[in-house]
């Protein structure tokens, strides 16, 4: 296991280059929004700087902006030494919701991806895990309906 490192560098300046936006959701909350390809060099950047036991991503929020055309996923993470929450923002076409997978970089986000492809349809592609039925019920699953899309029918 790797210790941590660097703990008085600043998120936004180890990803500085691969954010497109920043935004604040509350006064210590800052939204950091990225292109979907470059989620995996993000994460791996805040583990090397702070170590693979210091990032935690404890929630990846699915969001369907239908009006957009976009689905949003919110990947909530804690950067233990810093006692800091950030959030990475990517968005993905609604028509198409894939993105890669982070399972194989920290294992913990098994239970994110898989409540966000069973709730919304987005792939994670790598995550040879995922399968409907997860959170929802058989019932739903065998409608095909992804029921937090805004366009569901029941």
């Amino acid at each position: 296991m790797s210790e941590a490192k660097n703990t008085d560098v600043e998120p936004s300046s180890i990803i500085r280059d691969i954010i497109v936006k920043e935004e604040f959701v509350k006064p210590n909350r800052r939204v950091f929004i990225i292109d979907r390809s470059k989620i995996r060099e993000a994460i791996s950047r805040l583990i090397k700087a702070y170590g693979e036991t210091s990032i935690y991503i404890s929630t990846i929020a699915g969001v369907d902006r239908i009006e957009q055309g976009l689905m949003e996923l919110n990947y909530f993470i804690s950067v233990l030494p810093r006692r800091e929450v950030i959030v990475l923002r990517v968005q993905i076409p609604r028509v198409q919701p894939v993105i890669d997978t982070l399972i194989d970089i920290i294992p913990g986000v098994f239970a994110g991806e898989s409540e966000t492809f069973d709730l919304l349809g987005i792939q994670f592609n790598g995550n040879s895990f995922i399968k409907r039925g997860f959170f929802v019920p058989e019932d739903v699953t065998n409608k095909g309906v992804y029921p937090l899309r805004k366009d569901a029918k029941w």
